[in-house]
């Protein structure tokens, strides 16, 4: 990254199967949810170069895979960075 993350932790491992992410508020209502916990995740690629999932720019339901995409483009990372992703920007589609 060439910006300063919200958060480091190493306390939060995200795994490339069987991911499904549920955001909730302190009343424990969700707020919105991300994959569906199925083998694959919906979008993303995790071999070379690495591209992230990201959110379509009409975000729908995000427990369905239609909701998302791998990203196209690089922003907010290290000039010489080969993966695709935006980070605190907006996403590419």
């Amino acid at each position: 990254l060439n910006i300063s993350p919200d958060l480091v932790t190493s306390t939060i491992q995200l795994d490339n199967a069987n991911l499904k992410i549920v955001l909730k508020n302190a009343l424990d209502v969700v707020i919105d949810t991300a994959d569906d916990g199925s083998d694959a995740p919906f979008a993303g690629d995790n071999s070379s170069p690495k591209k992230s999932m990201e959110r379509n720019s009409s975000p729908g339901d995000g427990a369905v895979s239609g909701s998302w995409h791998s990203a196209i483009t690089s922003v907010n990372l290290d000039p010489t960075a080969s993966e695709s992703a935006t980070p605190k920007a907006a996403n590419g589609l």
